[in-house]
């Protein structure tokens, strides 16, 4: 963030505008319960899927899915996030090859190694698994300046406990379009899968799909029709588990 970037950002003015608003009647618990539930089904019946069938779905689904991706919140509006669209053959066919190799030069490095052995077929197949999708949809990010970096930076201050960097806002904000990308695919009778493990060979992909810095690929999708539509739920934990009421 540069400092005309700052300034903008410090003398704008709030975005959200206080507006007086009549009274209105909220939904009681059930009626919004039954409007939401439509969504909610959506978002309970999505699953990751690595079988596809071969038939190509419309440009159109495609399009309308990556719009929805382009919804999800991110931090200053900065909309850190650009989507590469492949359905090439010969280019998947050499995405395919590019993360073969990678992986290839890894194991080697690891043999010997029992744990690598026993999990070699496995890692070979998982990490290509795009492969069977008609489409591939690759999703890029770029890092922006955070405000409390830039202010300490501008002020040559040097304050090692500043954490707003780890939080790491742009990847969060890609993380939340590739949600919003996946429902709205599942909505639209289409299957996906969230993958990162082509990003073995990160650097290679790059190459071959034109990306330039400060894009970086941060995950490969693949896009299609189920070929087994009926997948069951996978386990999830307790409830108990994973929400803690402080009140």
């Amino acid at each position: 963030m540069n400092g005309e970037q700052l300034e903008t950002l410090l003398n704008c003015e709030d975005s959200e505008t206080v507006v007086a608003v009549a009274q209105v009647r909220r939904p009681t618990v059930t009626e919004a319960l039954e409007a939401a539930e439509p969504f909610l089904a959506v978002l309970a019946g999505r699953r990751s899927v690595r079988q596809f069938a071969p038939d190509m779905p419309p440009r159109e689904l495609i399009l309308r899915a990556i719009e929805a991706a382009t919804y999800a919140p991110s931090g200053m509006n900065k909309q850190p996030w650009r989507f590469i669209v492949v359905t090439d053959q010969q280019v998947k066919a050499e995405m395919v090859a590019r993360v073969e190799r990678e992986i290839e030069t890894i194991l080697a490095l690891l043999a010997g190694d029992e744990f690598a052995d026993r999990v070699g077929g496995y890692l070979r197949n998982y990490a290509t698994l795009f492969r069977r999708a008609p489409v591939v949809i690759n999703v890029l990010y770029r890092e922006y300046g955070q405000v409390i970096a830039s202010l300490l930076e501008r002020a040559q201050i040097s304050y090692p406990e500043n954490q707003e960097e780890a939080a790491n806002p742009a990847m969060q904000s890609v993380a939340a379009a590739i949600q919003n990308l996946q429902l709205a695919a599942h909505a639209l009778g289409l299957a996906t899968c969230w993958m990162t493990a082509p990003l073995f060979a990160k650097k290679e992909l790059h190459q071959l799909l034109g990306v330039e810095p400060p894009w970086q690929l941060v995950a490969v999708v693949p896009i299609g029709y189920a070929a087994h539509p009926r997948l069951s739920a996978p386990r999830r934990l307790r409830f108990e588990r994973i929400v803690r009421w402080i009140e």
